[in-house]
Formats: structure tokens, sequence, C-alpha cells
């Protein structure tokens, strides 16, 4: 039994372990660096831009767009967590099975589904569902099958990544999404600053730079193996059955968490507000999700050495993991939020122009919400990177629609507060769903778990072990 967090990483069988860890952690520091400073520049750049109106509808057309990207059903994701799961058990048939697997469906389910979505999209009235007073319906039109194309290049991107993160390269891949989205933010600043573009010029540059991260990532994987190729005639039923149960639990997942509790309020705020409502409600949001930068530093890796470690059944060193993951994530979270809580009513007055007001009240309310989040989000990146995820999504959804449902009676009336108060419960009962079905996936009780969240005597011993693992005689 491993007594200490630090113990995971002693052991001279797992350097390369931290090395890797480090590696993907210092890949994630540059990717959501670059994450954070994009959505920085943006929001008053183009609240400055369209005004708070402009800003409100490209958000939820933007929202209402992305529930698109379940035209996969999660089966394309949960594919490249099983190449990554093959490659560290060293099973390259079933990872080359994998990835092809995925990519074909890719060619062959997915493309026609997002096309028949862009399709519809022709024939609905966009712009008077959401309330569009600055978007024409032709170009709420054009901005969605220029969405639909950037998920269908995202798709391919997530499966040549893969083979990355399978290989323990998932620094590279980081890499590349950080320089990506600093091109994109280049570009968007250019081209409204010098040429007043609109939403439709920026959704346009949004999907080139799409296109040319895919290329790059591209780029990256070819030389790391020689058997993720192509092959459009492998198709085989028995896998996709095999991954139907993860595929679904993957969607339902990301469904209830992207779909209802992150975006969901911004299309139902668009409905019962309009765009006004929207932007308040999307600014103090979006400066809660900069908190998602740093916990996703070493979220994301971690999921995979945790995909991994359950793959060679090393369910300790998995529960560890997870375990320190989480207490590094409430610690940026709390330090987040006393910060944003002090230089609040300066930071809204800079960053927005003083067009959205600063309140404590409705700041507290949002860092209820995202407190609320950041109790399972680690345990869900685990879960999900290990294709564990399907017990507790079907429970999710159900609860997170029933939070939106309330949260838009409750926005109808109070605005962007209402319907933060909605999703504070959503977000609280999912966290607990999903930590529940960790901590049985791992054989552990909910106790003992809490009583090793708040066993801070194993933190400092992991810090100094870091700064060793940082020295350049080890790196």
């Amino acid at each position: 039994m491993i007594d200490t967090v630090a113990d995971v990483f002693l052991d001279d069988e797992v350097d390369t372990l931290t090395r890797r860890i480090l590696y993907g952690m210092s890949g994630q520091a540059f990717a959501r660096a670059a994450n954070a400073i994009y959505t920085i520049a943006l929001v008053p750049l183009l609240i400055r831009a369209w005004g708070v109106q402009g800003f409100g509808e490209w958000i939820s057309l933007a929202a209402l767009i992305s529930y698109a990207s379940y035209a996969n059903f999660g089966v394309v994701t949960t594919g490249g967590n099983e190449v990554v799961m093959a490659m560290g058990a060293d099973d390259l048939r079933r990872a080359r099975l994998a990835y092809q697997m995925s990519l074909n469906l890719t060619i062959y389910v997915v493309t026609p589904l997002l096309i028949g979505t862009g399709l519809v999209a022709n024939l609905l009235p966009l712009d008077q569902l959401l309330n569009l007073t600055q978007i024409s319906r032709q170009d709420a039109t054009t901005i969605t099958w220029l969405a639909l194309l950037q998920i269908w290049l995202g798709t391919f991107r997530g499966m040549m990544a893969a083979v990355l993160y399978g290989r323990g390269r998932y620094a590279r891949a980081y890499a590349a999404e950080g320089l990506a989205r600093l091109v994109e933010l280049t570009l968007i600043v250019l081209a409204v600053l010098v040429f007043g573009a609109h939403q439709l010029t920026v959704a346009g540059i949004m999907c080139g730079v799409a296109a040319l991260d895919l290329l790059v990532v591209f780029a990256m994987k070819r030389p790391e193996v020689d058997w993720a190729r192509p092959d459009l005639r492998i198709f085989d039923l028995r896998w996709i059955g095999t991954q139907t149960k993860p595929g679904i639990g993957f969607a339902l997942s990301n469904l209830t968490t992207q779909s209802v509790l992150l975006q969901g309020p911004r299309v139902a705020l668009g409905i019962v507000s309009g765009g006004q409502a929207v932007a308040i409600y999307s600014v103090y949001a979006t400066v809660l999700r900069l908190v998602d930068q740093i916990v996703l530093l070493f979220a994301s890796p971690l999921e995979v050495e945790v995909a991994q470690s359950y793959e060679r059944n090393e369910l300790d060193r998995a529960y560890q993991l997870i375990t320190l993951g989480t207490q590094f994530a409430w610690l940026a979270f709390l330090t987040a939020s006393a910060v944003l809580l002090i230089t609040g009513p300066w930071l809204f007055h800079a960053w927005t122009a003083g067009r959205v007001e600063f309140t404590h009240g409705l700041m507290l309310l949002f860092i209820l919400l995202a407190g609320s989040n950041q109790i399972g989000r680690v345990s869900a990146h685990a879960l999900i990177g290990a294709n564990r995820i399907y017990e507790p999504a079907a429970l999710m959804l159900p609860v997170a629609l029933g939070a939106l449902a309330f949260g838009s009676a409750l926005g109808n009336a109070f605005g962007a507060a209402g319907m933060a108060i909605g999703i504070i419960a959503g977000e609280l009962a999912v966290s607990l769903l999903v930590v529940r079905a960790m901590t049985r996936w791992l054989h552990r009780d909910l106790s003992s778990f809490a009583r090793d969240l708040l066993s801070t005597s194993r933190v400092p011993g992991y810090a100094r072990l870091l700064v060793r693992r940082l020295a350049p005689s080890r790196l």
C-alpha cells in the first residue's frame, strides 16, 4: 500500500512517470497561459468592438453551435483514450485498431451528421430564436457552417494528439495548442482593430487556425509511430460494440458538463433575457473559468497517467494521482478566488471598459458555482481518461437538465444571478456523483478520500520532491 503522495514518485521505477508529468505540465503551462491570454484579451476587445449586446449574441450563437460536437456520440474521443491505454500496455495491435476505427468513424459517420446539422441550421430562424439584432440570419448560418468545419478538424486533431499522448509526448501537443491560440488571437486582434471585423470574419479566422493546428499536430505525430496511417478499408463492428458503452458515457458526461451546465445557461439566457444578460453571465463565468487553466495544467497529464496506471492494474498509484490533483485544484481555486474578491472592482472596470459592473454578491455566487465544479473535476478527468464515466453519466444528465430549468426560471426574473443559483445546485450534485463513481472504481470509500484530501502534511513532501525533479541534472 502506498502511504503518501510523494511515495508515488520516490521509487526509481516511476522516475520516468515524474519526468513525463513535469514535461506535460511545462507544455500545459504554455497552453494554459495562451488560453488565459486569449480569453482575457478577447472579452474587452469584442465588447468594445461590438458592444455588450453584440458580444452576448456572439456568445449565445457559439454556445448553441457547440452542441453539434456530439455528432460523434463520444466514440471517437473514447477511441483516443483506448489508443492511449493500449500504448501504455504495449498492445500495438489494439492501439492501431482503435486509431483506424476512430478515423474511419469520423469519415463515414461524423461527417454526414455534421453536414446534416448545417442543412438543418439553414432552415432555422436563428436570428429570431436567439433574439439576434446585430448578427443577420445569413451571417448566423455561415458562422454555423464554419463552426461545424472547425469541429470536424478538431476531431481529427484529437486522434493525432492521442498518439502523442500514448507515447508520453503530450507536452508537444499542448505546445501546439498554445501556439495556435496565440496565432488565432493575433489575427482576431488585427482583424477587429484594423479592419473593424464582425462576427463572421472572426469565425473564419478561428476555422482557419484550427486547420493549421491540425497540420502541425499531424507533422509531429508522423515520426512517432509507423502504424498510425489512414486505412479506409477497416471497419470493425465488434470494436464499435465494445466502445458503445464508454462512448455513450463520455457523450452524456460531456453533454452534462459542457453543453448543459457550461453553455446551456448562455443559450437559455439568450432566449429568456437577451444578449445583455448573456454578456454579464459570460464575463463573470469566464473570470472563474480562467482558474481551470491552472487546474488543467496538471489535471490533463494526470488523466493520461491515471488511465495507463489503471491499464497496468496499479490502482494505488491511480488513486494517489487523483488525490494529489484534487488537492492542487482546490489550492489553485481558493487562491484565485481570494484574489478575485480583492481585485474584482478594478479588474472589471479595466477589463470591460466599465460596461459590466462588478458586485461582490454576484462574484460570490460564481465562486460557489466554480467551487462546486472543482469538487469532482479531477475525478471526472480520471474516469474519462480510463473510459469509466458511463456509470455516473446516466444520472448526471437529468440532474443537470433540472438545474438548467430551475436556473432558467430564476434567470427570467433575476437575470444572470438567478441562472447562477440554479447551476450551483447542478454542479454540486454532478461533482458528488463523479467522486462517488471514482471511489467505487478504485475500491475506496468516500470518507477515506475526504480524509486524504484534508491531509495537508502530504503536500510539502511532494513540493520538495518536485523541486528536486525540476533540477537540470534530473531533466
